[in-house]
Parts: structure tokens; sequence; C-alpha cells
């Protein structure tokens, strides 16, 4: 009996040995998936016609979170998808994460309020984006933030609300009023704005920011490019709109005021616990 049980144990330590290692295996590839197939290779590289002189002020450290799905993917061929997305259950133990590590979960106009020496952050600020306006952020992500009661920055695609997999426009204007969610802009279509003409380019920031606002009551301040696709002249648009800041896909977590129409971001992945925190603290300052 005693060498039965001993046998059960050891099969129990290789199972759960062989989930460990899977699950390592997943959060290791996770970036890696996601970029090749949604990210055009050159959106992680810092365009050359925009020259960044040499900062004068300090940086200010502000882990800024990229999500774009957060729900259980049931279309297994549907890579993009499964590459951008991660379960609810991890979502959950990523806020869990920072809430115990006493994160404070901000505003993008609160990071427009310190690069412009406006404001004091928390002591460990962080900022919770995500991108596109999918359907899930009401459905499973809301629910999260107010249990939690967590803030969050939405950037939205204006002309797909009501569609498939996109939220309604009601959903918009009642994560808007709960004071936890901030409305931001992510163009009107989704294009990506270094390949249309810049006629196109700028009608897609400008009409965006209109649309929103006309939505929610509001002024929208802020802005994400679709694909992290931007070029000087494209950022030259997003500051002519004035908008008080954009972010890419660039990875990265200390921002200095000259960057704040190009702010990096980094993607949690399926990290929790540890793993997540030393990620948020890894980057060297600039």
């Amino acid at each position: 009996m005693v060498k039965k049980y001993v046998l059960y144990g050891k099969v129990v330590t290789i199972i759960l040995c062989i989930g460990l290692f899977f699950a390592t295996l997943l959060r290791l590839l996770y970036p890696l998936y996601s970029k090749k197939h949604y990210y055009p290779k050159d959106s992680f590289r810092f365009p050359k016609d925009i020259i960044r002189p040499t900062p004068t002020d300090a940086p200010i450290h502000i882990p800024i979170l990229m999500y774009h799905y957060v729900e259980y993917v049931k279309d297994k061929g549907d890579r993009i998808r499964i590459g951008l997305n991660i379960p609810r259950n991890i979502f959950e133990e990523q806020i869990k994460t920072l809430v115990e590590a006493s994160y404070s979960a901000i505003f993008m106009n609160d990071v427009a309020d310190a690069l412009d020496g406006k404001v004091t952050l928390p002591q460990k600020p962080v900022v919770l984006t995500f991108d596109d306006g999918y359907g899930d952020f009401y459905t499973d992500v809301f629910p999260i933030l107010k249990k939690y009661n967590i803030k969050a920055v939405n950037y939205v695609i204006s002309e797909v609300l009501g569609k498939k997999n996109y939220m309604t426009r009601e959903q918009v204007q009642e994560i808007d009023k709960s004071g936890l969610v901030e409305v931001a802009s992510h163009t009107t279509s989704h294009v990506n704005l270094k390949l249309v003409p810049l006629s196109v380019a700028r009608k897609e920031i400008f009409q965006s920011k209109i649309d929103l606002e006309e939505l929610v009551g509001h002024t929208v301040f802020n802005f994400a490019y679709p694909y992290g696709a931007f070029t000087a002249s494209v950022a030259g648009y997003v500051k002519e709109a004035q908008y008080r800041t954009a972010v890419t896909v660039l990875p990265g977590t200390w921002h200095h005021e000259q960057d704040r129409y190009y702010l990096e971001r980094i993607r949690p992945g399926y990290n929790t616990g540890n793993t997540l925190l030393k990620l948020l603290e890894k980057e060297d300052k600039k």
C-alpha cells in the first residue's frame, strides 16, 4: 500500500512539472507569437525621420501595460486573436498582483499631467491600456475593474462600435461614466498610418477625436497608433489635433516629456506574481 502511494505521488509530481514546463514555455513564446502574426516588423523600430534630442528632464518611471483581448478564445484557428489574447483568469491574477504590490492604476491624462510637471504621481504608478474597443472589455474586463476598483484606458476605434466583437456606443458611454475607464482614440478605422496618404492619416486622427467626443460628451485627450505605426508627420498630426499623449508598441517603462507622442508600453503576456513585477521593474533608466 505504501509503495502504491509513493508511486502515485511521483506521478502527480511528474504531471505538475510537465504543466509548469508548458506554462513557462507559453509565457516565453507568447510575445514572439503575437509580434509575428499581427505587428509589422518596423513597429518595433523607432522611426528614422524623427530626431530625438538629448533629454534635459529626468525620466518618469510608469509601466504602461498593453492589452487587446481578454477572453477564452473558442476558435483555435484564429491565430491573431490567440496571439493578442490572455484568458480572463490570468488577467485577474495580474490585477491581484498589482494590488498586492501596492501599484496604483492611473489614466493617461495623469501621465500627461506628470510629464507637464503638474502633479506628483503615486509611488508605484501603472497604466492598463486596452486597444481597439473589443466587446470582451465590457463583458470580461470591466467587471474585474469594478471588483478591484482599478482604473484603465480603452483606445477605441470610432467607426466599428456596434459591429461584431466590438463594444456598442452605449457600452462605451457606460464605461466612460463609471470613473474607472478613460476613453481614448485609436483612429476611425484602424489603418496603418504609415501606409496611407497623409491626408487620410490626418483625417483618421482628427475625425476619431471628434466622433468620440460627441459620443462621451467631453474632450478626448489621448491616442494610440494602430499597429504601433507612426512617422514624424503622423506624430505631428496627433499634436496638431491637440491630443496630450500617444502610445506606441515600442517596449519600455521610462518616459521623457519630449517623448509624449511616442510613449513606450510593455506587454504583460501571461505573467503573474513575481514574474510580472520583475517585468514592470526590469527596464533600465534612459
